[in-house]
């Protein structure tokens, strides 16, 4: 039996969900990434931070889609943010800018900290 090329899961820290993206961020699989965030967003003040640690690929309709949830998500005072991103992919965010538009953290422990400090 073959294995889901994607793997989405979420978990909650403080007041953030974290949502762990495991394969192809791509936009073959962009709705099962919505079928765990469109529940996330309904919250009150919705912080959503997407791990991307295990995250192979990233095209254009992810960006949109996570730029698109960071608006939906600052507009009631949430907020959308990203960690582990690998060396490829952060190579993508920073040649198209994405990083000035949505908050990236290297690190799950440099969100935690980040947030712990009350950067965020």
């Amino acid at each position: 039996m073959e294995q889901s090329p994607i793997k989405v899961s979420a978990e909650s820290w403080n007041s953030w969900n974290i949502v762990a993206i495991d394969g192809k961020f791509v936009i073959k699989f962009v709705a099962e990434i919505r079928k765990v965030l469109e529940p996330l967003k309904e919250q009150q003040t919705p912080k959503i931070a997407l791990d991307l640690t295990n995250t192979t690929h990233l095209d254009s309709s992810a960006m949109t889609l996570m730029l698109n949830y960071q608006n939906r998500l600052k507009e009631k005072q949430g907020g959308l943010v990203v960690f582990g991103v690998n060396e490829d992919i952060m190579g993508i965010i920073t040649i198209v800018g994405f990083d000035s538009f949505v908050p990236i953290y290297r690190s799950r422990a440099d969100f935690e900290r980040s947030m712990t400090a009350g950067r965020q």
